[in-house]
Protein backbone atom coordinates (compact mmCIF):
# COMPACT_ATOMS: atom_id res chain seq x y z
CA UNK A 1 0.00 0.00 0.00
CA UNK A 2 2.76 2.44 0.96
CA UNK A 3 5.74 0.85 -0.75
CA UNK A 4 4.26 -0.18 -4.12
CA UNK A 5 4.00 3.39 -5.45
CA UNK A 6 7.58 4.03 -4.31
CA UNK A 7 8.79 0.88 -6.06
CA UNK A 8 6.96 1.95 -9.22
CA UNK A 9 8.16 5.56 -9.21
CA UNK A 10 11.71 5.21 -7.89
CA UNK A 11 12.74 1.54 -8.29
CA UNK A 12 14.09 1.63 -11.85
CA UNK A 13 15.21 -1.99 -11.63
CA UNK A 14 15.11 -5.16 -13.69
CA UNK A 15 11.32 -5.27 -14.07
CA UNK A 16 11.37 -1.92 -15.82
CA UNK A 17 14.06 -3.10 -18.23
CA UNK A 18 12.25 -6.40 -18.95
CA UNK A 19 8.87 -4.74 -19.43
CA UNK A 20 7.33 -6.83 -16.63
CA UNK A 21 4.40 -4.59 -15.73
CA UNK A 22 3.23 -6.73 -12.80
CA UNK A 23 6.61 -6.55 -11.07
CA UNK A 24 6.86 -2.79 -11.40
CA UNK A 25 5.10 -2.41 -8.04
CA UNK A 26 7.17 -5.10 -6.29
CA UNK A 27 10.49 -4.94 -4.50
CA UNK A 28 11.98 -6.87 -7.38
CA UNK A 29 11.81 -3.64 -9.37
CA UNK A 30 14.22 -1.85 -7.03
CA UNK A 31 17.71 -1.69 -8.52
CA UNK A 32 20.52 -3.14 -6.45
CA UNK A 33 22.15 -0.73 -4.00
CA UNK A 34 19.42 1.87 -4.42
CA UNK A 35 20.57 4.95 -2.46
CA UNK A 36 17.53 5.27 -0.15
CA UNK A 37 14.63 2.92 -1.00
CA UNK A 38 15.96 -0.01 1.05
CA UNK A 39 16.14 2.28 4.11
CA UNK A 40 12.49 3.19 3.63
CA UNK A 41 11.70 -0.54 3.52
CA UNK A 42 13.54 -1.03 6.79
CA UNK A 43 11.63 1.79 8.47
CA UNK A 44 8.28 0.50 7.20
CA UNK A 45 9.03 -3.05 8.39
CA UNK A 46 10.07 -1.70 11.79
CA UNK A 47 6.87 0.36 12.09
CA UNK A 48 4.66 -2.56 11.09
CA UNK A 49 6.36 -4.82 13.65
CA UNK A 50 6.14 -2.18 16.39
CA UNK A 51 2.45 -1.43 15.74
CA UNK A 52 1.61 -5.14 15.58
CA UNK A 53 3.40 -5.81 18.88
CA UNK A 54 1.69 -2.84 20.53
CA UNK A 55 -1.76 -3.95 19.36
CA UNK A 56 -1.15 -7.55 20.44
CA UNK A 57 -0.05 -6.49 23.91
CA UNK A 58 -3.00 -4.10 24.23
CA UNK A 59 -5.40 -6.85 23.18
CA UNK A 60 -3.81 -9.28 25.64
CA UNK A 61 -4.20 -6.76 28.47
CA UNK A 62 -7.88 -6.29 27.60
CA UNK A 63 -8.38 -10.05 27.38
CA UNK A 64 -6.73 -10.64 30.77
CA UNK A 65 -8.89 -7.96 32.43
CA UNK A 66 -12.08 -9.48 31.02
CA UNK A 67 -10.95 -13.00 31.92
CA UNK A 68 -10.20 -12.02 35.53
CA UNK A 69 -13.58 -10.26 35.80
CA UNK A 70 -15.24 -13.40 34.47
CA UNK A 71 -13.33 -15.68 36.86
CA UNK A 72 -14.22 -13.48 39.83
CA UNK A 73 -17.90 -13.63 38.88
CA UNK A 74 -18.02 -17.46 38.91
CA UNK A 75 -19.52 -19.29 41.90
CA UNK A 76 -17.11 -20.63 44.51
CA UNK A 77 -16.57 -24.29 43.61
CA UNK A 78 -16.12 -23.52 39.91
CA UNK A 79 -13.88 -20.48 40.41
CA UNK A 80 -11.57 -22.13 42.92
CA UNK A 81 -11.10 -25.56 41.34
CA UNK A 82 -8.08 -26.87 39.50
CA UNK A 83 -7.62 -30.00 37.43
CA UNK A 84 -4.63 -32.13 38.39
CA UNK A 85 -3.20 -34.61 35.88
CA UNK A 86 -0.23 -36.92 35.89
CA UNK A 87 -0.23 -37.52 39.65
CA UNK A 88 2.66 -39.81 40.66
CA UNK A 89 1.67 -43.13 42.28
CA UNK A 90 3.10 -41.96 45.61
CA UNK A 91 0.68 -39.00 45.77
CA UNK A 92 -2.54 -40.70 44.62
CA UNK A 93 -4.32 -40.45 47.94
CA UNK A 94 -6.25 -37.55 49.42
CA UNK A 95 -3.87 -36.90 52.35
CA UNK A 96 -0.71 -37.10 50.19
CA UNK A 97 -2.15 -34.79 47.53
CA UNK A 98 -3.26 -32.31 50.21
CA UNK A 99 0.21 -32.44 51.76
CA UNK A 100 1.82 -31.77 48.37
CA UNK A 101 -0.37 -28.73 47.59
CA UNK A 102 0.03 -27.33 51.10
CA UNK A 103 3.66 -26.66 50.17
CA UNK A 104 2.48 -24.09 47.59
CA UNK A 105 -0.74 -22.70 49.10
CA UNK A 106 -1.79 -21.73 52.59
CA UNK A 107 -3.42 -24.69 54.36
CA UNK A 108 -6.57 -22.66 55.02
CA UNK A 109 -7.00 -22.04 51.27
CA UNK A 110 -7.08 -25.74 50.35
CA UNK A 111 -10.52 -27.34 50.60
CA UNK A 112 -11.43 -30.93 49.91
Amino acid sequence: CIMSPLYYLFGHGQAEEDGDNLSLIAMGNVKLLHPWLYYVDGVVVFLVCWITKRELFKSMDNFCLKRFEWLESLPSPQATSIMVEGIPESHRSEPKLWEYFSQFFAKDDIRR
